[in-house]
């Protein structure tokens, strides 16, 4: 009776344990998009350099989540310079995005991942689906910031 006792709190721990493990999974992964029905529309933005910027990476307006990245590529330019080209996808009921507002990577924490934040900018005229935002800040890169001050 006692063997029963033990082999029922043994499997009732490691079923605990599988289902906190796929807890975590989902948590990282962000699984919402997966299944996500409303796809919004996309913008993209092209920066010098994306820093440690994702796939399924955040994209917020004042803090707030608005969308993800869905693409990140490497292109090359008319004058042969490569630039990073990141597409994202935005919630449907966020429209009205005006056209001059500015695109930053943003760390959410020393040892995170990077995110998107839209400054939001004060133009009549919104952005579309399939506009490039042009006017962006790149990411700021720990290891640059180190090199620099260990030169000095």
């Amino acid at each position: 009776m006692i063997k029963h006792k033990v082999e029922f709190f043994v499997g009732l721990f490691v079923l605990f344990g599988i289902f906190s493990f796929l807890l975590i999974i989902f948590k990282m992964t962000d699984i919402s998009t997966f299944y996500q029905k409303d796809k919004g529309y996309k913008l993209h933005a092209v920066f010098k350099n994306v820093g440690n910027l994702r796939k399924k990476s955040k994209v917020t307006v004042g803090g707030v989540k608005i969308g993800f990245v869905s693409k990140i590529d490497l292109k090359k330019n008319i004058s042969n310079e490569y630039y990073s080209h990141v597409e994202m996808a935005i919630n449907s009921n966020v429209n009205e995005i005006p056209i001059d507002s500015s695109i930053n990577i943003l760390m959410s924490s020393l040892l995170g991942d990077n995110y998107v934040q839209i400054e939001i900018g004060n133009d009549d005229i919104y952005l579309k689906d399939g506009d490039i935002v042009t006017f962006t800040i790149q990411a700021l890169i720990i290891e640059e910031l180190i090199a620099k001050f260990a030169i000095k």
